[in-house]
């Protein structure tokens, strides 16, 4: 198994980030930019399992203030396969927060653990 890579791909109104996953560790990043207080903003990551076993899916969840994550990853990753997250920022307050939403999978039929990291961070203004 290789290593984990990230692409970022930006579309007109949303930014849409790829996550590939390869290895068993990595750290990407989602940047939202400066956004007013009291709204709400989203990007969506897309993880992709590109290596050659299949994964289960274990659980998900974002640490941090005024961050949410959605997704359609719990019946897990096949080989070649893509989830889909949408992660929400809504600021009740001014100034920089920061989050890191975690993914847990296995491969299918073992107990080693394959992690995802995601730093989340935005620029809330007034």
């Amino acid at each position: 198994m290789g290593y984990f890579t990230k692409k970022i791909i930006l579309a007109i109104g949303a930014f849409l980030v790829s996550i590939f996953l390869l290895s068993t560790q990595a750290q990407a990043q989602v940047y939202f930019g400066q956004v007013a207080v009291n709204s709400i903003n989203y990007q969506t990551t897309f993880i992709t399992n590109n290596s050659s076993e299949n994964l289960t899916f274990r659980n998900a969840w974002v640490a941090g203030n005024y961050f949410n994550l959605n997704h359609n990853c719990y019946a897990g990753l096949k080989a070649g396969q893509t989830c889909t997250a949408q992660i929400q920022f809504w600021p009740m307050t001014s100034g920089f927060h920061t989050a890191q939403a975690t993914f847990n999978f296995s491969i299918q039929n073992s107990y080693r653990q394959i992690s995802q990291y995601i730093g989340i961070s935005g620029q809330a203004y007034r």
